[in-house]
């Protein structure tokens, strides 16, 4: 039997790479290229792609890993993440489960 519940939304994560990118730029003094990211991490362009645009609803933690790898990233947060809280508070969604 699948039964519909209603969940609190609490917010998103949402990846600012692009923007992190653009802080190295300015900190090296040179461009960084799309191609240099997926030559230097292995991630494929189209991936790389999905993460700049902000388009990726599920990015895979080995990516992730590979890009704060290659970016020489500290142990810690990850700067490029940011965690936006729901601002209604109240909204809710439904999803379905099967009992």
């Amino acid at each position: 039997m699948i039964s519909c519940d209603k969940i609190s939304l609490m917010g998103k994560i949402r990846i600012n790479l692009r923007q992190f990118i653009r802080e190295i730029e300015v900190e090296r003094r040179r461009d960084v290229t799309w191609a240099e990211i997926c030559e230097g991490t292995g991630i494929a362009a189209t991936t790389l792609n999905r993460l700049l645009s902000e388009s990726s609803q599920r990015p895979d933690l080995d990516v992730l890993a590979r890009i704060c790898h290659y970016f020489n990233v500290p142990a810690g947060p990850i700067p490029f993440l940011i965690y936006e809280p729901d601002k209604a508070g109240g909204e809710t969604a439904d999803v379905e489960r099967g009992d």
